[in-house]
């Protein structure tokens, strides 16, 4: 089955999704990999539960089913809309492998069954974004904290400056554009910001978006104007 985060669910936001699959609790899990989905209207990273899962017990549950004891696997990944309106994650095929014991000739052996088990569709509605949206507004949707650090130390009056540009939070981290830049074109030289490598992992939707921007003052300048994240 396929589960997103309750509540309303917005264009544009990066929404937790999880797909979990149940088998008999006699079978043992060698390894998992991913899960592959079909996706209209949205944009999705990897739902995925690699490594050996000895290693990741975290993501094996225990439940009962009809009077029977079974083993849960969730797959974790997120999910983006694309627009308001109707949107779908799946059908699709989750891979893993079961520890079967097999016998030849008087010896018993465990060895790995490799299978993709069926994933069925979750359809699920897409709201537009409130209006009117914020002045300034980019695509920032979520809730998040924008630090900015410079090393202005040995620059003489008209030097580069690199600021380092971290935002931290839950939402559309992978998505975000760059901070905004609030010096005015008279006092300061802006150059296009760089994306560095996201902390965290992708399947997630909460951890910390990084940028480098360099700027530089055409004349002294006592300050570095702020950044704004809208």
């Amino acid at each position: 089955i396929i589960s997103l985060s309750p509540g309303k669910h917005f264009e544009g936001e990066s929404i937790p999704a999880e797909v979990k699959v149940y088998f008999p609790a006699r079978f043992k899990i060698d390894k998992a990999t991913i899960a592959e989905l079909d996706q209209e209207g949205v944009a999705a990273k990897r739902f995925d539960a690699s490594g050996i899962i000895p290693w990741q017990r975290e993501v094996v549950t225990k439940v009962r089913l009809k009077q029977e004891n079974y083993h849960g696997l969730t797959y974790r990944s997120t999910i983006t809309p694309l627009q308001a309106g109707p949107a779908s994650i799946g059908p699709g095929r989750a891979r893993l492998s079961l520890l079967a014991r097999v016998s030849n000739r008087g010896f018993t052996d465990t060895i790995p069954i490799p299978m993709e088990l069926p994933v069925p569709r979750l359809s699920f509605p897409v709201l537009p974004l409130p209006r009117p949206s914020p002045e300034g507004f980019q695509n920032a949707i979520g809730s998040f904290t924008l630090s900015a650090k410079a090393n202005t130390s040995g620059l003489n009056g008209t030097d580069p400056i690199a600021v380092h540009l971290s935002i931290t939070g839950t939402g559309n981290l992978d998505t975000l554009k760059a901070p905004a830049f609030t010096g005015t074109n008279d006092d300061w030289k802006s150059y296009p910001p760089h994306r560095l490598p996201r902390q965290g992992k992708s399947s997630d939707n909460s951890g910390v978006a990084s940028f480098s921007h360099t700027i530089r003052p055409k004349s002294r300048q006592d300050s570095i104007p702020p950044y704004q994240l809208i």
